[in-house]
């Protein structure tokens, strides 16, 4: 039992730090200012909320500087806690799980939070699963007179709030859950979608469990635990509630079982589509994967994974049900390779000039600025990567190095990169390799990206998110190449 009351010490202190990193991260953050100079948005009506919202807070270091403290102290009680497990005899799965689930709900009760995306959860939820209102048509004022939660959100969504970004599938659940909490108040309605996100982790940390199932057990507790207790994890699933976490839990199931059930396995990639369709990055790979499955099960996996987000979308009468999610993303730059590569496009007062004059406006995208076709290019690229790994996968054995080179590709491409788009490729550090390297360093350190949503610009010298955003793209790189990897990959043996 002595591994036991060591892993459960380790709990403690997990827990006694969330407490007092909440505590002391809302002591600092009643003494700021909040004003975003940038898009004019004053984040006071934000913060007024009963989960407090720290964004563009000023001076906002001692905030974030409590957070990344506690989080890099919770990094290395968990990698303890998951030391002590492996050496439990019995039932090691279960008391992971069970410690996973603890330490999220205690950083549940976290008193801030430093994106608003979960008072817009329940904006779009309230809308439709209450008034039955199409959270992707909003084009009028919308009336709040009857209702106390939408009226205490417009003042800071804006009215009309801008569409709802997600996939159908998370619409449609996020509608069901605020019709079930019809009579909540604004904290609960909130706090609800942090819960739903940590149901969601529990999940998906249980799918690494099972992908790892021929491991001995010491090896699926290293595993499991190298992405439950992941900081990134635990932090944007129990504090920022963030649904990324709902798209990944299907999609590691999904490549769980392909190799036995995998028409089951096309069902729940279909849901991980239909939540973000991000996710239809793994599709060609889990594809081939399904090869295992027999001739016929590659094609009906895939017509399967693509009918339940076409099927999801249909009561909402809209085909682009989510679609704004690109639109939106694509409309600014923040923290990423494309900003980098623009700023002496925009300082030249050239980014919003169409590149090529003599080129006939093109669909959709009429006649691209020069700062969009760094845009295109970088999409470009990641779409070789990803045919690129298709072609090798199909062509010699499965490897899942392409899919994480992949993942990685698409988050070289995004033009704004935030903290929570990190969590699509954590669930490589559940390996061993060097992808397993890059993963878990790049999800520590896109914490960084806080920097710009959490500070407010006068309270920065304008060149550290410049150097945060180097940093992140670099430092993992140079971890996993100059490492020293372990010379296996736990999921993809223990899935194989």
């Amino acid at each position: 039992m002595k591994a036991e009351f060591r892993a459960a010490g380790w709990l403690c202190a997990i827990v006694a730090l969330a407490l007092a990193g909440s505590a002391v991260a809302s002591s600092f953050a009643a003494g700021q200012t909040f004003y975003d100079a940038y898009t004019q948005t004053p984040y006071s009506v934000a913060y007024r909320l009963p989960i407090h919202v720290v964004q563009a807070a000023s001076p906002g270091w001692d905030v974030l500087l409590t957070a990344w403290l506690m989080l890099a102290a919770i990094a290395l009680c968990g990698a303890r806690l998951v030391r002590a497990l492996r050496e439990v005899r019995s039932g090691s799965a279960a008391w992971l799980l069970g410690a996973f689930a603890v330490a999220c709900l205690a950083l549940s009760t976290f008193s801030i939070i430093q994106s608003s995306d979960v008072y817009f959860y329940v904006l779009y939820g309230r809308l439709y699963g209450v008034y039955g209102v199409n959270p992707y048509v909003l084009g009028s004022k919308l009336s709040a007179a009857s209702d106390p939660l939408i009226a205490q959100l417009l003042p800071f969504s804006g009215n009309p709030p801008f569409s709802d970004p997600y996939g159908p599938l998370w619409t449609l659940g996020a509608g069901l859950q605020s019709k079930l909490l019809a009579g909540a108040d604004l904290f609960w309605s909130a706090w609800s979608f942090r819960a739903a996100s940590i149901a969601a982790a529990i999940a998906a940390a249980a799918g690494v469990l099972h992908a790892c199932r021929r491991q001995d057990a010491g090896a699926r507790i290293g595993a499991a635990g190298r992405f439950a207790f992941h900081p990134l994890v635990l932090y944007e699933c129990a504090v920022g509630g963030h649904n990324d976490a709902i798209m990944l839990a299907p999609a590691i199931w999904a490549f769980a079982i392909v190799d036995d059930l995998p028409l089951v396995g096309g069902l729940l990639l279909g849901a991980a589509i239909a939540v973000k369709y991000v996710a239809a990055i793994a599709l060609p790979f889990f594809v081939v994967r399904a090869r295992r499955g027999g001739a016929f099960a590659p094609p009906i996996a895939a017509v399967l994974a693509l009918a339940i987000p076409v099927l999801c979308a249909h009561p909402f009468q809209a085909g682009t049900a989510g679609s704004q999610a690109l639109a939106s993303n694509g409309s600014r730059f923040a923290m990423s390779i494309e900003w980098l590569v623009n700023m002496p496009i925009f300082a030249a007062g050239l980014g919003n000039v169409p590149a090529l004059g003599w080129l006939p406006p093109l669909p959709l995208l009429g006649s691209p600025s020069w700062a969009r076709i760094v845009e295109l290019g970088a999409l470009a690229i990641a779409a070789g990567v990803v045919a690129y790994g298709t072609w090798r996968c199909v062509r010699g054995r499965f490897d899942d190095k392409y899919v994480w080179r992949s993942v990685a590709a698409l988050l070289m491409a995004l033009p704004s990169m935030h903290p929570w788009y990190g969590l699509w490729i954590v669930p490589a550090a559940a390996g061993e390799g060097r992808w397993a390297a890059y993963a878990w360093w790049f999800g520590v350190l896109v914490l960084g990206c806080y920097t710009v949503d959490a500070v407010a610009a006068g309270s920065m010298p304008s060149w550290l998110p410049i150097a945060a955003t180097v940093v992140y793209l670099a430092l993992p790189v140079v971890i996993a190449r100059f490492g020293r990897p372990a010379p296996t990959n736990a999921m993809e043996h223990g899935a194989g």
